[in-house]
């Protein structure tokens, strides 16, 4: 399970805050609209599993195919 919270979006780059299962480190992460990719801004990412990086990436490439970006969201994972 990964939770996603909105901090910001600026009609280009929208940015999430996201922290995964029990983990105690919350990250960053960001969607650009214009280059239409995601990219995790800090070294948290670099410490949880790829299932994880990627579950959020999907995540943030479902709500851009919406263009519905939630304020906060829950993405369960298994």
């Amino acid at each position: 399970m990964a939770n996603l919270w909105l901090l910001s979006d600026d009609g280009d780059i929208v940015r999430y805050q996201y922290q995964v299962e029990e983990e105690s480190q919350k990250g960053e992460v960001a969607y650009s609209r214009s280059y239409k990719g995601v990219k995790f801004l800090d070294p948290v990412a670099d410490s949880i599993p790829k299932m994880y990086r990627s579950g959020i990436r999907n995540v943030l490439f479902d709500m851009a195919k919406s263009n519905n970006f939630k304020k906060r969201y829950v993405a369960a994972m298994f």
